[in-house]
């Protein structure tokens, strides 16, 4: 009865079909593509980190957020099977979280920044949005103001690369503002959003994929369209489902997953050095998750601090070719589990956070494996990471289950069969043409085919499950059971 219900609801829900998608769509996403200016050339230097800065940690005006939406956001890359993933993993879960959210009156959107080769085909999805230009907009009003004697009365604060301030918009935090409008609607009804967003530059980053987890939150639009227009945000890769627990979680403070990238001392002593190196404070906390769950504007600072981290990472601790470029063994784990270029994206994030963040939370509630046998109502987030288990993505992406019978014998409330149903029936109805816009076409063709290796963002340890949490030697650091 449960999978009849699921299947009802996956084939009838508000995916628009192909008949829905006009020309006028694949006009409009090259507009876009033309319109979306590279913000990010500029190399992102160490110095430009401020190590001065703190941040709390803890969610401000946590009551007026509440009552703010709340948005899901990641990056889609230009990979064949990513939009297997986004479709089958994250967007079938949302679907399902938000179809049970609304009558909550609680409003869960999920904004995609997607590569563009992919736009046109999220789009016949999800509703799509331009970045508005807001430094120029500013800097207009700024001159305007100034032409009449007054002060800017808009009141933002760039959002700067490297860590620089993420501040109030219009004087709030997470207030609206009205440069996108369809944000701001009636209703608690839950929307995705597509925005085209190009991948991290070549001529700076050289290829290095996982980068992309976190590069567009370095935009000082994509700052400002997320902290004028909602409250909380979970960052994440679309390798993942959510689960209905997260409709009513308001955390108190950041949290962010475990991921147990340091399986070896030596990773640990070894971050611990570079810390000490860059006149960086470094508490002992490790393993922390790809995915983030607090306040937008401490999200988007977390990763404007790391985004330096990353390059100097990449640029000073790992072996180079003899012309000084990167080798570029990013899909081979290069040093895995001892120091892996791989896992930079990680590494920085745990130098950030230790350094610069008073008080957060390493919770395994997020980034659970997707084989796991725990049930869905005891945490917020399921990743699908490396391992043969059962469900497996990989397993997924060779053959799609088609075997398997998913109406008998499976607990949907437990995390492994939660994953196989969503994912599996998804799918079953992609392959029958009754989701998405061009179900019969490239994401059935290019989507099939899966990944030799995961390159979604630095989501993916190769690596045993870390189990444990480990020790918290700071009182404002919590790391959580797995009960």
């Amino acid at each position: 009865m449960l999978h009849e219900q699921l299947v009802l609801f996956i084939g009838s829900n508000a995916m628009r079909s192909a008949a829905a998608v006009s020309v006028m769509l694949t006009i409009a996403s090259c507009m876009l593509a033309n319109e979306l200016p590279n913000v990010q050339n500029k190399i992102p230097r160490f110095e430009d980190f401020d190590r001065k800065r703190k941040l709390s940690g803890l969610i401000p005006n946590r009551e007026e957020l509440m009552k703010r939406p709340r948005v899901i956001i990641g990056y889609l890359s230009e990979k064949d099977w990513a939009i297997t993933e986004f479709l089958c993993f994250m967007h079938a879960s949302w679907r399902y979280v938000t179809s049970l959210a609304e009558p909550t009156g609680y409003r869960l959107d999920l904004m995609v920044f997607s590569d563009l080769h992919w736009f046109r085909d999220v789009a016949s999805l999800c509703e799509p949005l331009t970045l508005v230009d807001v430094i120029a907009d500013e800097k207009g009003e700024a001159e305007a103001d100034g032409s009449e004697g007054g002060s800017n009365s808009k009141g933002s604060v760039s959002h700067l690369q490297g860590g620089g301030a993420v501040g109030l918009v219009g004087g709030r935090h997470g207030g609206g503002t009205g440069e996108y409008p369809q944000l701001r609607r009636q209703g608690n009804k839950s929307t995705c959003w597509v925005v085209p967003y190009p991948p991290p530059p070549e001529s700076v980053w050289q290829g290095y994929p996982f980068v992309a987890s976190y590069h567009f939150l370095a935009d000082p639009r994509v700052a400002h369209l997320l902290t004028s227009n909602f409250g909380y945000a979970l960052k994440t890769d679309f390798d993942c489902f959510v689960t209905p627990t997260l409709i009513q979680h308001f955390p108190w403070q950041l949290e962010v997953g475990y991921m147990h990238y340091t399986p070896v001392l030596e990773t640990k002593q070894r971050l611990q050095r570079v810390a000490a190196g860059l006149g960086l404070r470094h508490r002992g906390h490790h393993d922390i998750g790809p995915t983030w769950y607090g306040d937008v504007a401490t999200l988007i600072a977390v990763a404007n601090a790391s985004i330096p981290l990353v390059y100097h990472l990449l640029d000073r601790e790992f072996g180079g070719e003899p012309d000084g470029s990167w080798r570029r063994k990013w899909a081979a784990g290069e040093g895995w589990p001892l120091w892996s270029k791989d896992m930079a994206v990680m590494y920085a994030t745990d130098l950030v956070l230790n350094h610069l963040v008073e008080t957060f939370h390493i919770s395994q509630k997020y980034d659970v494996h997707g084989d796991s046998q725990r049930y869905t109502f005891t945490l917020y987030h399921i990743h699908c990471q490396h391992g043969d288990g059962n469900f497996s993505k990989f397993e997924f992406f060779m053959h799609k289950y088609r075997d398997r019978d998913i109406t008998v014998g499976l607990d949907f409330n437990r995390v492994r069969d939660y994953s196989l149903v969503l994912s599996v029936a998804t799918w079953r109805q992609l392959a029958a043409g009754k989701i998405g816009a061009q179900a019969n076409g490239s994401i059935i063709t290019k989507a099939g085919k899966g990944p030799v290796c995961a390159e979604n963002g630095g989501g993916d340890v190769r690596g045993p499950d870390g189990g444990g949490g480990g020790d918290s030697a700071d009182a404002g650091i919590a790391q959580e059971g797995a009960g």
